[in-house]
């Protein structure tokens, strides 16, 4: 599949080189969830758009190819 150059943003949190300073609620389904939704609510109205564009494309891209 072409890389469209659109950036999804994160797929999932960044690795702490020192696990002694990680941030372990990230580690539970309710926790990175949580993390995730406040992610989104930072973001500018324009970039929940652009953000939901490139969903609207994927999910279209996932269709026509019987995903």
């Amino acid at each position: 599949m072409p890389d469209s150059g659109r950036d999804l943003g994160p797929s999932q949190p960044p690795r702490p080189s020192d696990p002694a300073n990680a941030d372990w609620s990230l580690g539970t389904f309710d926790g990175l969830r949580r993390a995730q939704h406040a992610e989104f609510m930072a973001l500018s109205f324009r970039e929940k758009l652009e953000r939901l564009e490139q969903m609207a494309e994927v999910a279209e891209r996932l269709r026509l190819r019987g995903g």
